[in-house]
């Protein structure tokens, strides 16, 4: 207990017992626990800044779904239409993969804190010693991130089909 009021570590199994005990959370009694939490939890405004980034791949799946599987193509010509007018399509090549891809890859690392938590203990001389991980459901998280997961996979498997197509 005067460790843990101190602020100096303890082993994890005792952070639980003592947790139990208590009938609190085990971050409650970690300081450094806590902050990791405030800053590593999703808030909405994460969670929006996730969605937007990974919008615009999600956005060109869909309407090229709607338009090849589904018949509908008025939604791939509008968006191709404002494209055009923004720019060359030469350019829309050359942006695309940073913008698909990356808008993904991005909304993926905002979520993955509100996902997977290390635990983790310093040994020292820079060495850090993992010895746990965590891993969580946060539901926004989780959908924001296999949407992003899913739309990368599905635009890479795309872009190898058309390179095995194109002679």
């Amino acid at each position: 207990m005067q460790r843990i009021e101190a602020g100096e570590p303890a082993s994890y199994e005792t952070l639980l017992s003592l947790a139990a005990a208590l009938d609190i959370k085990v971050s409650e009694l970690e300081p450094e626990e806590r902050a990791r939490s405030s800053i590593s939890g999703m808030s909405p405004s994460r969670a929006g800044l996730a969605a937007i980034f990974v919008a615009p791949a999600a956005l060109f799946i869909a309407v090229n779904l709607l338009r090849s599987v589904g018949g509908l193509a008025a939604p791939f010509d509008m968006l191709a239409d404002v494209g055009a007018k923004l720019m060359s399509f030469q350019t829309f090549n050359l942006v695309s993969p940073v913008i698909f891809l990356g808008g993904a890859t991005v909304a993926f690392v905002i979520c993955l804190p509100a996902l997977v938590r290390l635990r983790a203990s310093k040994v020292g001389r820079g060495a850090v010693s993992i010895n746990g991980m965590e891993l969580r459901v946060e539901w926004a998280a989780l959908l924001i991130a296999a949407t992003a997961v899913l739309s990368a996979g599905i635009l890479l498997s795309y872009a190898a089909l058309e390179l095995l197509r194109t002679p």
